[in-house]
């Protein structure tokens, strides 16, 4: 995502502004097809045909060529990509005005321009391929943490870490779970004058799963690991009762014959 965010600001240095989610009126196309120049994708680019739809069989040929920046290294949606612009009234995408640096008065820092769905990845070069406010926010609110494509694991817990998504001022961040649905909804906005100031990399939290299965097997593997050193061990006490035994037999049977040897 930090690829696309740099794309982003590329885009806005050539052009004085951040391309329009939909580009094209007849045979509408996505902002993906038009970042793809400054991705280094310049004879990708050329390739897709304007004079026909986004979905018509020549174009959804091209789409299946996707370049590796529009795929998440964590989870793999073959040829369907999970970024997405926040749009509609109030964005920095609202089509009412160009999207530019000085539409976005409440922070570029404090506006969140782009998201992840990895439960809808799309095309490409699919024009509503996008997410509005209402969505985004239902997004991020409703994610069940075993669903999140960030997490790290250790040897008996996994701790999952939320959505990754791209400010406007070209940084990256995490919503994580039980983020304030209105503290998302503001930051959603670019110019309400309700900003929340960031103060870490994370908004909300992680959730940390203990994994019960991962224990349970692990002490039954030490159990069975252990069995072998167990019955050895019982048959060296075995064997030393049985020697002290011995050992107290002799003893007494020589302490029997000197009685026998003395009294004679």
């Amino acid at each position: 995502m930090r690829q696309l965010a740099l794309a982003m600001y590329n885009y806005e240095s050539a052009h004085s502004r951040f391309p329009t989610a939909r580009i094209g009126d007849e045979f509408p196309y996505s902002w993906r097809v038009e970042l793809l120049p400054f991705l280094e994708e310049q004879p990708l680019r050329s390739r897709y045909d304007e004079n026909q739809a986004w979905d018509s069989p020549k174009n959804l040929k091209w789409a299946e060529s996707i370049p590796w920046l529009f795929s998440c290294p964590s989870k793999d949606h073959g040829k369907r990509t999970p970024y997405k612009l926040v749009t509609g009234p109030g964005t920095l995408f609202d089509e009412s005005s160009p999207p530019t640096l000085n539409k976005i008065s409440d922070g570029a820092t404090n506006t969140i321009m782009m998201i992840e769905d990895h439960r809808a990845p799309v095309l490409i070069s699919d024009p509503g391929g996008d997410l509005n406010i209402d969505e985004a926010v239902k997004l991020l609110c409703e994610m069940d943490p075993r669903s999140a494509p960030h997490y790290s694991d250790s040897a008996f817990e996994t701790t999952y870490i939320g959505t990754r998504v791209v400010f406007c001022d070209g940084s990256t961040g995490i919503i994580g779970f039980n983020a304030d649905p209105q503290v998302l909804r503001d930051m959603f906005l670019c110019a309400d004058g309700n900003f929340h100031q960031r103060d870490s990399h994370l908004i909300g939290q992680t959730v940390t799963i203990f994994n019960w299965s991962a224990v349970v097997s692990f002490s039954i593997y030490v159990i069975l690991l252990s069995l072998p050193a167990i019955f050895l061990f019982r048959e060296y006490l075995q064997r030393s009762h049985g020697a002290s035994n011995h050992a107290s037999n002799q003893s007494e049977l020589s302490q029997q014959a000197e009685a026998r040897r003395i009294h004679q």
